[in-house]
């Protein structure tokens, strides 16, 4: 039992690390998500990630610890890839990147872009942004691992398996939460038939 816990403790540590790592590179992305919901026309969000910035940047020690939730500003995805989506552009072939992972063609130049809409790109050094993307990647990653070695357990096909939750999370995050429409879900029972 007291190996256990012993035991317990670090991963628990790890998981706690990669959590605050997360808020921090959320709360450094946060302009980008405001950019991108005006470029989206949704200001009502842009004044969420706003508002997200400054309290997470200040009382929330620089982003390590996730304050603008408990004055319900809640955090929201919005990239470039979800800026072109919103005017019509198709997502192209299904991707996976080293070091980056899942993406499409529209979500792949639509990181590009991002990148130079955050305006640390214009602050900070290269090597320094080099550093941050570096452990930005790592962080990421150690979010998805238990969920990728679910996936990677319980499916017959991997690469299909990461395929299709890939997509549906990303589809969701397309509509921006919306459930889909409605004449969507009728076609599909219409092909069951």
């Amino acid at each position: 039992s007291a190996c256990t816990d012993r035991q317990s403790i670090p991963l628990h540590n790890a998981r706690n690390t990669a959590r605050d790592g997360r808020n921090f590179f959320q709360n450094l992305n946060e302009p980008v998500v405001a950019i991108n919901d005006l470029l989206q026309g949704d200001f009502s969000n842009a004044g969420v990630s706003v508002g997200r910035l400054a309290v997470n940047s200040t009382v929330g020690l620089f982003g390590f610890f996730e304050v603008a939730e408990r004055l319900d500003l809640k955090e929201h995805p919005a990239d470039f890839g979800q800026t072109l989506h919103t005017y019509g552009v198709g997502s192209g072939p299904f991707i996976v990147l080293p070091f980056f992972g899942p993406s499409t063609i529209r979500d792949t130049v639509g990181s590009g872009i991002d990148t130079f809409l955050n305006p640390l790109s214009y602050v900070l050094d290269v090597e320094t942004r080099m550093y941050l993307k570096v452990s930005e990647i790592i962080v990421k990653r150690e979010a998805v691992l238990d969920q990728v070695d679910e996936l990677r357990k319980g499916s017959v096909d991997f690469y299909s398996a990461v395929k299709s939750s890939w997509q549906q999370k990303r589809a969701q995050e397309l509509r921006k939460g919306e459930p889909p429409p409605a004449e969507n879900i009728d076609a599909l029972f219409a092909d069951v038939k």
